[in-house]
């Protein structure tokens, strides 16, 4: 926590861009931190996209003490909820307030709105992601129709390195030869 703290605001912005795209996602910085930008100080979209693509707002909020990330913040990246925006992401160097959780997650805020704080950046430092933790605003199953549950698949557990040697083992598999032979 403490290095994390001693982190200006525009480094904890960099710092959570390349987690962002160590994550996968191609991520675009909004400018300055003191710079008024409508809450968003970053972008990000996959970089793969083979169904499409999505973007993703984040705001980056950065305290040098123990001072949580309260309701405001939710309410400027809430703001977005129903624009070309297809989900917010509100990062903290520390904690939520319990307001600021509860509005996240009041009258289906959840499905746009991703708070992740200190606890998260931990996983992320160490490379970990598509844990529990990461899924925990999706539901375990969603009712179709009266009487037609299906479950939500979840995504296996990996590392970002156990997936870019996975990608590397699957990219080396031999082709088989166009050469014809006399």
């Amino acid at each position: 926590p403490t290095r994390l703290r001693s982190l200006s605001p525009d480094q904890f912005e960099r710092f959570t861009a390349e987690r962002l795209d160590r994550m996968g996602y191609n991520v675009t910085l909004t400018g300055a931190t003191n710079r008024k930008d409508g809450g968003i100080d970053l972008i990000a979209v996959p970089k793969l996209a083979s169904l499409g693509s999505y973007v993703i707002a984040g705001q980056v909020k950065h305290h040098r003490g123990v001072q949580s990330t309260g309701v405001d913040a939710v309410d400027r990246l809430l703001a977005w909820k129903d624009s070309v925006l297809r989900a917010g992401l509100l990062v903290t160097n520390t904690s939520f307030t319990n307001d600021a959780v509860w509005k996240a997650h009041k009258d289906g805020n959840a499905h746009f709105l991703r708070l992740r704080d200190f606890t998260d950046l931990k996983r992320w430092l160490q490379d970990q992601y598509g844990s529990e933790e990461d899924w925990r605003e999706i539901p375990d199953r969603i009712e179709l129709a009266p009487g037609v549950v299906i479950e939500i698949p979840r995504p296996r557990i990996t590392s970002v390195f156990q997936d870019q040697r996975a990608l590397r083992d699957a990219s080396e598999v031999k082709k088989p030869s166009t050469k014809r032979t006399p």
